[in-house]
């Protein structure tokens, strides 16, 4: 009994080895008998070249359906700066089917990356096409807040019909806002919500006139804000103001 248990061990070992070294041989063989076809790609783009792509994959799925190292292909994939996510599949008997999300960038960071909607950098050769987006200079490490934040300021300016275009942070988190009109908010780091809210509140007493000829408004005051003008010979009456007001 022993003896036969031992001989049905061998020949099993024998059938696995043969299994095996078939299979290698199929696997060698593959790209002759499986090749292929067809590479698929699959997402809505703006900015990839599926034709890039392609060409990037070129060497990497020439070895047959089964030969093709997915993980390979697909950090291939995931080194194009527009590329988010990336998912690739084999596909019987001749197909690679590739589905792509692109980035969708919202903000600049700084001069030489971009930001999605999720706080994650990215850094396209073409990113002077994006000179229209708002710009958030800042240290890194801390983007996703920074975004929301300035998502926030955006939020309170637009009510009042003003456009934010660059969000700074200093190294000590004091902020400061520049609008499309060049208007400069300096925020500090105290209380910076409630100090803009204040100025806002006092633009229509100003009024639309006087605003336009202000460069810098320092809010970093704890109880006011000074004015620095657009040219040296503007001043505002204030009596005028506080008596049309009244």
């Amino acid at each position: 009994m022993k003896r036969t248990w031992i001989s049905y061990t061998i020949i099993l070992s024998f059938l696995v080895l043969l299994a095996l070294l078939g299979w290698r041989e199929l696997k060698k063989k593959s790209s002759e008998w499986l090749p292929i076809k067809y590479v698929k790609i699959e997402g809505t783009f703006q900015y990839i070249d599926k034709t890039k792509i392609q060409q990037l994959l070129a060497n990497k799925i020439s070895h047959g359906l089964y030969n093709v190292n997915l993980q390979k292909a697909q950090e291939t994939i995931l080194s194009l700066a527009w590329v988010k996510h990336a998912i690739i599949k084999r596909v019987w008997s001749d197909t690679i089917n590739i589905k792509i999300i692109e980035q969708i960038p919202v903000v600049k960071w700084g001069n030489i990356e971009l930001m999605n909607a999720q706080g994650e950098l990215f850094k396209p050769d073409n990113i002077h096409q994006f000179d229209s987006l708002p710009t958030i200079y800042a240290t890194e490490g801390n983007e996703k807040h920074l975004l929301g934040t300035m998502n926030d300021l955006a939020l309170v300016l637009s009510k009042h019909s003003l456009n934010l275009t660059e969000f700074q942070v200093s190294d000590r988190g004091a902020w400061s806002v520049t609008l499309d009109s060049e208007l400069i908010f300096k925020l500090g780091r105290n209380q910076p919500f409630d100090k803009l809210r204040l100025f806002l509140k006092t633009m229509t007493l100003i009024g639309q006139e006087q605003i336009e000829k202000i460069a810098i408004v320092d809010l970093r005051y704890p109880n006011g804000y000074s004015l620095k003008w657009k040219t040296m010979d503007t001043q505002i009456d204030w009596v005028q103001i506080a008596n049309k007001n009244k």
